[in-house]
């Protein structure tokens, strides 16, 4: 539909604000955006969504979601229309949307023009003109309609939930100069830092910190800690006014992580006396810009004698370049992968010299950062193996501050399915006791996937895991079920080569339906009545119990 048909479409005797209105509003549409809606139902939402913002008051979000009725090639549908009034302000078509897409709500129509828009002290309109032509304030006058009717309790905790996006898009972007000015602070700062115990130069620290300042790194929260001993504890304060973005004073909860409970004294040692630089990924998702979880980098701040006394965290989201580029370009990783490919003393232009550096190339960054170098280049050289023979193969990572542990496994590219990363999950929470929250997929030209599981786990609950014996059962669940069989058929028969006639026999002699039923040991029983029938020439018969306690034949 033109955007002029949708004009005309309107009211023809509107009054002068809302065609001044309207005609900002079409102004900023795009025809693609009106393209699949009918001109009534267009102008339908033009009039809802100016008698709804009207009412908007100081700088608050207004946010209302209201079921809609229609008609679309005689077929009758319901759908959820969502109207969004608010300063603008950068992330906002893809915060909403990501909060839309986590309650996997189908979005069919989004329009979102910014208007120029006057208010007086009570927030009535005096004027609208497109964005930036006239004295008012650019506003943000969203619609979305998303597939299908919902609840009036479900629409109302969407709106609370839209809320709670809303205010952490104005306090990111409000603050966001102020948290770039604290990155500043800090850069200046660690050039004074002396030298301490850690494996990455301040130098190196000091070039990264420039390098999340080079808008490589989205500042969503600052919060300054200082340090305190009490009774030979490690206690951590909030540092008065110095808590910016998302965790400013007025956001609630101002808690980094999931929980309010304060850290063990274990782990808040261990925090005081981490590196200079450190990168985390904090177990909270992210409400602005993209719904995953948040990234945090933390600087330690010292006195003159260089003790530590506090801490300045950053919380917010790598940019994609931090995960498209070269590792060779990103400090602070750059440093342990030319470390690890020092220390593998491989030849230049050999081939495991090429492979190991294609290996941490491919390496998850997020990974890289929070690894030492020394786990690193154990976990490289081990994958070099992969590459010849292929095999499942178990290389976890047990956050510091036992939050989750993140698991990642290469499986034979011609074993991946759906099936079987479902089964890879159910036994790592298992054997973990956690609860998978994420997990990222890799498929290329390697003969190996890639798949990493994020196991969360609870940080109060110290725990030993059993690596290799979990990667067994892993192993165990990749078998297809006729190796399975092979493998029961060689372990049950001493003789070698009976073992391997009956493996030729049977390696195909089992449907699907009795795969499905039956596990390879239980056609081990099979197979040996089998067998006695053929060479006696006579019925074999075999009674077990089966579910219920009933005897079967």
């Amino acid at each position: 539909m033109p955007k002029a048909t949708l004009l005309k479409t309107l009211s023809k005797n509107p009054s002068a604000l809302f065609r001044d209105f309207a005609q900002a509003y079409v102004a900023g549409l795009q025809n693609d955006d009106v393209a699949n809606v009918s001109p009534p139902v267009a102008a339908e939402m033009l009039q809802q969504i100016w008698a709804f913002g009207k009412k908007r008051v100081n700088d608050e979000s207004l946010i209302e979601a209201r079921v809609v009725e229609g008609s679309q090639k005689g077929w009758l549908h319901e759908r959820t229309r969502i109207f969004i009034v608010s300063t603008d302000r950068a992330f906002i078509i893809d915060s909403i949307t990501a909060e839309l897409n986590r309650r996997n709500l189908v979005i069919r129509t989004l329009l979102h023009p910014v208007v120029s828009v006057k208010r007086d002290d009570k927030g009535v309109i005096q004027a609208v003109e497109e964005r930036d032509q006239g004295k008012g304030t650019n506003e943000s006058w969203l619609v979305i309609e998303v597939q299908g009717a919902i609840g009036a309790t479900q629409a109302h905790l969407l709106v609370h939930d839209l809320q709670n996006v809303m205010n952490d898009v104005m306090l990111a972007t409000r603050d966001w100069q102020r948290m770039k000015t604290a990155l500043r602070t800090s850069i200046a700062d660690i050039k004074k830092q002396k030298s301490r115990n850690s494996e990455i130069s301040v130098e190196e620290c000091e070039a990264f910190l420039r390098y999340l300042h080079d808008n490589n790194f989205t500042l969503l929260g600052y919060r300054e800690y200082k340090f305190s001993e009490k009774g030979g504890e490690v206690v951590s304060t909030v540092v008065p006014n110095q808590s910016l973005g998302v965790l400013s004073d007025e956001r609630n909860p101002v808690y980094v992580n999931k929980s309010s409970i304060p850290l063990p004294q274990d782990l808040q040692r261990l925090r005081k006396n981490a590196p200079l630089v450190s990168v985390y990924k904090v177990n909270r998702r992210s409400t602005v810009h993209r719904n995953v979880p948040l990234d945090a980098v933390t600087v330690k701040t010292t006195d003159a004698k260089g003790n530590v006394i506090g801490e300045k965290l950053f919380i917010g989201l790598f940019t994609s370049v931090t995960y498209s580029r070269s590792v060779s370009d990103v400090p602070l990783i750059r440093a342990k992968v030319r470390s690890v490919i020092e220390e593998s003393r491989f030849a230049i232009d050999s081939h495991d010299f090429r492979a190991i550096a294609h290996i941490l190339e491919k390496y998850p960054r997020d990974e890289l950062f929070q690894m030492s170098t020394a786990q690193i280049a154990t976990y490289a050289k081990s994958i070099l193996h992969l590459q010849d023979r292929p095999r499942l193969a178990l290389y976890p990572r047990v956050d510091e501050f036992r939050r989750y542990i993140s698991c990642l496994i290469y499986i034979p590219r011609d074993r991946y399915e759906t099936n079987l990363r479902l089964a890879i999950q159910r036994i790592l929470e298992t054997e973990l006791e956690g609860k998978c929250e994420n997990f990222y997929t890799t498929l290329d030209d390697s003969p190996v996937a890639r798949v990493i599981y994020v196991i969360a786990t609870e940080q109060r609950i110290r725990r030993t895991y059993d690596f290799a014996a979990v990667e067994r059962k892993l192993v165990e669940a990749s078998r297809t079920w006729a190796e399975r069989l092979n493998y029961s058929i060689m372990e049950s028969t001493p003789d070698e080569r009976q073992a391997i006639a009956l493996s030729m026999s049977y390696d195909t002699a089992f449907d699907a339906g009795y795969q499905e039923n039956h596990s390879a040991n239980q056609a081990i029983s099979d197979i040996t009545k089998i067998e006695e029938a053929i060479r006696t020439h006579r019925i074999a018969l075999d009674f077990y119990e089966g579910e219920g306690g009933d005897i079967r034949l």
